[in-house]
């Protein structure tokens, strides 16, 4: 048997689907090879490790310029720029990978390069700072303090001047496991790994909506600005979260690292379910709604209706007439129209309406962000697709839109009035 290379023009093409298929597919939700025959590179793209294929669902991947090997992978959504970015970031991460795939310790190797890609990704200029802040949350995301679990928030500063101690000789003390609360306060360390302050986040204060969890909105503002800051956070769900520019850009959640192309995923949001009048905000609003459901682990159900269902019409779907917010017959209805005070979903205020998710049963919406239920149980006919209840419901909302389901563990699905998943994040 050949010793085994680290040489990427080397690897075979078996190893080369598997690592994209157990690495890469979770990091991009909804991605698959594709299914016919591939197109052809034209001859200039012949040597690049990613290339964009017709209208951008496909992409055409190498694990090297100079390989023979190529695949092509396939989604329902465009491949942004940054995600094309973080891709050939992740080629060029995987040659350790490929040489220990197939042995025993393959699996540590493999860990251990995707958090190289997200240090690579992430940082800007990149640091190794980061890669180790990476690995050590990783590891104590598998430790208790006192018999809890480690939250913990660590920032990288570049404009901060070298000073204090180095991080690297207190990692291992007890007492640094509870200098972070891990959502409004932070550690931060300058890019040489010097401790340099604590500091305790106030609300953002950006006008701008954040792209972040609500629980971690002063976390990602603190990287918003000045420039290239960056933050690492582990929650007590023992996942951990990377910022960079005022958002979040990765999670390792369930195991797998994950990548969140935040407007990429809202533009899809829009499809038919809303009139072309629609703002740009209701749909910037389902998803951080979506995205605060996905980390609080409440799960939730929400439709947007087509313009072409009046009030009239909702008792089609909705099963009591007594949960229609503007009939108030009954005591939910009345009440959580008294709370809402007509208010369109997308002026509403962000913990209110993870609140209104967070009810069981479907949170339901007019075209222009209406409120027209809450907690409603629909009415959903015999023979519907399996996956539990919140899906039956999701799939019975698309009829009629829009359906977006998050489950209890974090996983966005939104469909459209086809029945077809058009969003998937994890």
């Amino acid at each position: 048997m050949s010793a085994p290379t680290n040489d990427a023009r080397l690897v075979s093409e078996p190893v080369f689907r598997d690592v994209i298929r157990e690495l890469l597919f979770p990091l991009l939700p909804g991605t698959d090879f594709h299914s016919t025959n591939p197109v052809a590179i034209p001859a200039k793209n012949r040597h690049k490790l990613v290339t964009q294929v017709g209208s951008g669902t496909d992409l055409k991947l190498m694990p090297h310029k100079d390989s023979k090997v190529c695949v092509q992978i396939h989604r329902a959504q465009v491949f942004a720029k940054d995600e094309k970015q973080v891709i050939g970031t992740f080629l060029n991460s995987m040659g350790r990978a490929y040489r220990d795939w197939n042995e025993s310790y393959g699996q540590d190797t493999a860990a251990s390069a995707m958090a190289e890609v997200v240090a690579g990704s992430v940082a800007r200029p990149s640091t190794p700072l980061v890669g180790r802040l990476i690995s050590t949350l990783m590891s104590w995301s598998q430790q208790t303090y006192e018999g809890n679990r480690i939250a913990f928030s660590v920032g990288v500063d570049p404009g901060a001047a070298p000073s204090g101690v180095d991080f690297r000789k207190i990692v291992d003390s007890d007492f640094l496991k509870v200098m972070s609360s891990g959502q409004d306060t932070l550690v931060v360390l300058e890019p040489g790994g010097f401790l340099v302050r604590h500091e305790t986040l106030a609300s953002p204060a950006s006008p701008n909506p954040l792209m972040s969890p609500i629980r971690l909105e002063g976390i990602a503002d603190w990287t918003r600005t000045p420039a290239h800051r960056v933050a690492i956070t582990l929650n007590r769900n023992g996942e951990i979260l990377a910022f960079r520019g005022g958002e979040l850009v990765f999670a390792r959640r369930r195991g797998d690292w994950r990548y969140f192309a935040h407007e990429s995923v809202i533009a899809r949001f829009v499809n038919r379910a809303m009139a072309s009048s629609s703002s740009i905000k209701l749909r910037r609003e389902l998803y951080r709604t979506a995205l605060d459901a996905a980390f609080a682990r409440s799960g939730a159900c929400i439709g947007v209706l087509n313009a072409s269902l009046k009030k009239s019409g909702v008792a089609k779907l909705i099963n009591e007439s007594d949960q229609i917010l503007h009939v108030r017959r009954g005591a939910k209805a009345a009440s959580v129209a008294a709370l809402i005070g007509g208010i369109k979903f997308q002026e509403l205020d962000r913990r209110l309406r993870l609140e209104l998710v967070s009810i069981d049963g479907a949170t339901v919406l007019d075209h222009e962000g209406r409120v027209l239920a809450v907690g409603a149980i629909l009415r959903i006919g015999g023979g519907s697709a399996g996956g539990g209840g919140r899906e039956a419901a999701s799939q019975a909302l698309a009829t009629y839109g829009l359906g977006i389901k998050v489950s209890n563990d974090g996983y966005i699905r939104a469909r459209n009035r086809d029945g077809d998943v058009i969003v998937e994040v994890a």
